[in-house]
């Protein structure tokens, strides 16, 4: 695996877990439970771009904006499992697809006078 890819592949990792943590203990009732909620909280709600892995600089290693992004998985944490399972994976998908497309386009060819 290349360097982008290994990079890449974190970022997503990084950001599952979070919208993960933000769904399953909005309710948690242990300390454990509430601390990883807020932690999870605390790094989408974070405008911070020093660390490498901070919530903007995840977006922008995966080419999605970042306050739409915020406000989706705030929105999805508050619905269940199923719904926000569809709902994310429908708005990466989109927006992966629309940045994916700028670098599989056809390349114009030309052709040689005389040809």
């Amino acid at each position: 695996m290349d360097g982008f890819r290994s990079e890449r592949a974190l970022a997503l990792g990084i950001f599952r877990q979070a919208a993960i943590d933000l769904r399953k203990f909005r309710k948690g009732e242990s300390r454990l439970a509430r601390e990883l909620f807020r932690d999870a909280l605390d790094w989408v709600g974070s405008d911070d771009s020093d660390w490498p892995y901070s919530f903007i600089n995840v977006c922008r290693i995966l080419d999605v904006p970042p306050e739409s992004t915020r406000d989706d998985m705030l929105a999805d944490a508050q619905s269940g499992w199923y719904s926000h399972s569809r709902n994310l994976t429908r708005a990466i998908a989109k927006r992966m697809s629309a940045s994916l497309s700028s670098y599989f386009r056809p390349q114009e060819t030309f052709q040689l006078a005389g040809n």
